[in-house]
């Protein structure tokens, strides 16, 4: 959670929160030197309902899944986000700026924005378009622009331009966990139950999309690889990656990123467990957005 020091966005103009959901795949030193309040996702589990990243470990989640439990998730209710939005406003917020995932894609956004109605200050709700660790850097960029002292307009504004420039590929080696958990999509059910296979998927304007379908792990890293390659010749590269119970395989990764392109900046992160619930372990993938070179 953020801490009240962070909340200052400058010397200029009022003091604006940054909110955000638990997808969203902020590592927790990240959200905390920015001040970024994180509300998580609930997951539902054996029988409790656990709030992601508080109540319960991706390392425990995945450990579970292995083992042969199901689960599932729901959106915060519009309660979770006033009482972040309460909480916000009592240690000094005067505004709030709220990023969330895609409202195709889950109630996340309809609660928040049901919660911004009844807030004590105000607040304004930005659907960044994506999800996971990409939808992390349109809410980093947001906190880090009204640090440098932006108003909440200038900073949505970025919002958007950040979400306008990122993308996020996440490869699933275990069909298994999706068609279990009953959420695999149209494009995966169509693939049925081939053998040997490693889907490449991308999340394209709030739309789980095929990229790819490769034979190996290697495969689908070498061509997330291949596509931040051809984005990062218009611009520097902001890369996070991401893992689920997957740390030598994502290692891999990082390590390709960092011989071939050279990243203005690259962190890494665990794959949320809201949705590590449906896709499973052993998933690897990067959200990464493209800042374009001064001119």
């Amino acid at each position: 959670m953020g801490t009240p020091a962070a909340l200052d966005a400058g010397q200029r103009g009022p003091r604006v929160a940054v909110v955000t959901d638990s997808v969203a795949c902020i590592p927790p030193d990240v959200a905390g030197a920015l001040g970024i309040e994180v509300v998580p996702i609930w997951i539902h589990l054996g029988g409790r309902s656990l709030r992601d990243g508080v109540d319960i470990s991706p390392h425990e989640l995945y450990r579970r899944l292995r083992a042969g439990e199901l689960g599932s998730t729901s959106a915060p209710s519009p309660g979770d986000f006033l009482e972040a939005f309460r909480r916000l406003a009592e240690r000094g917020a005067s505004a709030i700026l709220v990023i969330t995932l895609p409202a195709e894609l889950t109630a996340v956004h309809r609660s928040a924005t049901l919660a911004a109605e009844m807030s004590p200050v105000p607040v304004e709700v930005v659907d960044s378009r994506t999800a996971a660790a990409a939808q992390g850097w349109v809410a980093i960029e947001a906190a880090r622009a009204l640090r440098g002292g932006a108003d909440v307009a200038s900073a949505i504004a970025r919002a958007r331009e950040v979400s306008r420039r990122s993308r996020l590929f996440a490869m699933v080696p275990e069909l298994q966990y999706l068609r279990r958990g009953g959420r695999a999509v149209h494009a995966l059910a169509r693939l049925g139950a081939s053998l040997g296979i490693v889907p490449l998927l991308a999340l394209r304007d709030g739309r789980v999309e095929p990229l790819a379908v490769t034979r190996s792990f290697q495969a689908a890293l070498d061509r997330m690889v291949e596509e931040m390659a051809a984005d990062a010749a218009t611009g520097r590269l902001h890369v996070a990656v991401m893992e689920a119970d997957a740390g030598p395989q994502a290692r891999r990764l990082v390590d390709a990123v960092r011989a071939r392109l050279a990243p203005a900046e690259l962190i890494t992160t665990t794959f949320t467990p809201a949705m590590g619930v449906h896709a499973g372990p052993g998933i690897v993938g990067v959200g990464y957005w493209v800042e374009p070179r001064p001119t």
